[in-house]
């Protein structure tokens, strides 16, 4: 389907505004089912989650498995990620400000150049993730599990 720009049309599940794609909640309940048959086949069936710059604001995405998509880019922000499965997920330069966490399985993601500023991160599994440049400042660090959280080029300001 043609995503066309600055074009909201009821019958879309997609399109841009301002350069953003915004993706219509049927779309995006598309997209996380085809991600579950995608895994639970082990990529015989169902797609792989591309979420890349996709605007998902607000969201509440609370036990979601979307271990292993691609949401590099995405706007996160003030979504509710509670207990999701985010395991080796690629959140390579992600907003995630304001967004809740707590619970989240982020063993082997990719969290560089995120911003998860004011993000509540509590009782988040992170066993072997990167977040190489990310932004923490404000972020709620307390009992993450697993593993430390590398203090190698991390910005807090």
């Amino acid at each position: 389907m043609p995503i066309k720009a600055n074009a909201p049309d009821a019958k879309l599940d997609a399109f841009l505004d301002d350069g953003i794609l915004q993706l219509r909640r049927s779309r995006i309940t598309k997209v996380l089912a085809d991600h579950l048959a995608w895994l639970e086949s082990e990529g015989k069936v169902g797609a792989r989650a591309d979420l890349c710059g996709a605007n998902l604001v607000g969201l509440d995405l609370s036990g979601a498995n979307l271990r292993c998509a691609d949401l590099s880019g995405a706007n996160l922000a003030y979504s509710s990620l509670a207990d999701a499965d985010l395991g080796a997920s690629d959140l390579t330069g992600a907003n995630l400000q304001d967004a809740d966490l707590r619970g989240a399985d982020l063993r082997r993601a990719y969290l560089d150049g995120a911003d998860l500023r004011r993000a509540d991160l509590r009782g988040t599994r992170v066993f072997r993730f990167s977040l190489d440049a990310a932004y923490l400042e404000d972020a709620l660090l307390d009992e993450l599990l697993d593993d430390p959280v590398p203090a190698i080029a991390l910005r807090f300001a």
